[in-house]
C-alpha cells in the first residue's frame, strides 16, 4: 500500500529549490537597495553643485566685464582675465547703477572686489568654494574637488565637480554652466 506525502529526497530537492529562490530574492533586493542609495548620493551631490552654481550666478550675472580679474595658477596678483585661460578664482564688481554719467559699482572701486575662489583643504585636493565680499568670507559649498572659471568674450564658464553635501565621498557630480555677462 502506498502512503501519501513526500519522500525525503523530494523534501530535500524542494527545500534546495526554495533556498535558491529565496537567496536570489535577497541578492536582487540588496542590489536594488545599493543602487538606490548610490543614486540618492549622486542626486545629493548634483543638488549641492546646482546650489553652488545658483549662488555664483546670482553674483556673476551683474558682474561688469571690465572689472573681471583672476589670479593665474602660481601667481600672487590678480590680473585681467584672458579669454580661454582657466582660473580657480574670479574677482569682480557688480554694476548697480549710473550716477552723473558714471557707472556705480558694488563694491565701490575704493574697496576690494568680490572674490569667488576654490581653496584646497584636504590632502586629496578637495576643498571649498568661498565668497569674499570684502567684509567677510563665507563658504558657498564644501567638498569640491575642482573648480574653474573660464572667460570667453562676453561669457564666463563655471565648471565644478565634487561630492558636496551628499554625505558620501564616493558620490561625485560635475556641473558646467555658461553665464552671459551683459554688463560692459
Amino acid at each position: 500500500m502506498r502512503q501519501s506525502g513526500f519522500t525525503l529526497v523530494e523534501s530535500l530537492i524542494s527545500t534546495a529549490m526554495l533556498s535558491v529562490i529565496l537567496i536570489s530574492g535577497v541578492v536582487v533586493t540588496r542590489s536594488a537597495m545599493l543602487s538606490s542609495e548610490r543614486s540618492l548620493n549622486e542626486d545629493g551631490a548634483r543638488a549641492g553643485l546646482d546650489r553652488l552654481q545658483q549662488r555664483a550666478q546670482q553674483y556673476l550675472r551683474s558682474a561688469s566685464r571690465a572689472t573681471l580679474l583672476a589670479v593665474p595658477t602660481g601667481g600672487t596678483k590678480a590680473v585681467a582675465m584672458v579669454d580661454g585661460v582657466t582660473y580657480n578664482n574670479i574677482e569682480f564688481r557688480r554694476v548697480v547703477g549710473f550716477a552723473k554719467g558714471a557707472v556705480v559699482y558694488q563694491p565701490p572701486v575704493t574697496k576690494p572686489p568680490y572674490r569667488i575662489y576654490f581653496q584646497a583643504e584636504l590632502p586629496n585636493g578637495s576643498g571649498s568654494i568661498y565668497l569674499d565680499d570684502g567684509v567677510q568670507t563665507v563658504p558657498l559649498v564644501r567638498s569640491i574637488t575642482a573648480a574653474s572659471f573660464t572667460k570667453s568674450a562676453k561669457r564666463i564658464t563655471l565648471d565644478f565637480s565634487g561630492h558636496p553635501e551628499s554625505g558620501c565621498a564616493k558620490a561625485t557630480a560635475r556641473t558646467t554652466e555658461e553665464i552671459v555677462l551683459r554688463v560692459p
